[in-house]
């Protein structure tokens, strides 16, 4: 997939950048702590990240298993570890992938923090609806309604914002046939 000079194409950016961006914000939301030896308890934090990685594998055919977030020698993983392999993780995927773009860990502060809060929203919002979906998934019925939402959770990955979640959803409803109020209720 990569073009001539070992740039990597436009559709290997477009495949890879919500991940880069899940990771960005999950550095983002991370706690902040002036003891770098402060452990971090909620599994999920490190969880989400690992998945990530999983799924980064995945989609480039490589592997990044070196930053997954693992416990030390106590069971534990340290605060200053976790935000130092996902820091590692980002600056490496912006060197391989995003070079051509500024650096998201460093430049005019407002811009990053700007587009570090806009990009963090919309993971939220991806992370809540893949939740959501996991749920329905487990309890709904309906053929229809779970093939739906099988193809949504399917097209998560590839969207960017809330708009495009929007457009999915309405475009998903059309093909499939489905009517949008009756969709809208599966989120309720």
């Amino acid at each position: 997939m990569m073009q001539e000079h070992g740039s990597p194409s436009l559709e290997e950016k477009r495949k890879i950048r919500p991940l880069y961006n899940a990771l960005q914000g999950y550095l983002k939301e991370a706690p902040n702590s002036y003891d770098a030896n402060e452990e971090l308890r909620d599994t999920t934090q490190w969880e989400y990240i690992n998945n990530t990685i999983d799924r980064l594998n995945t989609t480039t055919n490589k592997n990044y298993d070196d930053f997954k977030i693992s416990l030390n020698q106590y069971g534990q993983v340290r605060l200053s570890s976790f935000k130092g392999k996902l820091g590692g993780l980002i600056n490496y995927l912006h060197a391989e992938y995003f070079n051509d773009e500024p650096a998201p860990l460093s430049g005019n502060p407002s811009m990053v923090i700007n587009q570090s809060q806009n990009q963090s929203a919309s993971i939220i919002l991806l992370l809540e609806m893949q939740k959501k979906i996991d749920e329905k998934l487990a309890s709904a019925q309906d053929e229809k309604e779970k093939s739906f939402l099988k193809k949504l959770s399917d097209q998560l990955p590839h969207i960017n914002n809330g708009i495009q979640l929007v457009k999915e959803v309405l475009n998903l409803c059309h093909q499939m046939g489905l009517d949008p109020h009756q969709i809208s209720k599966l989120f309720t």
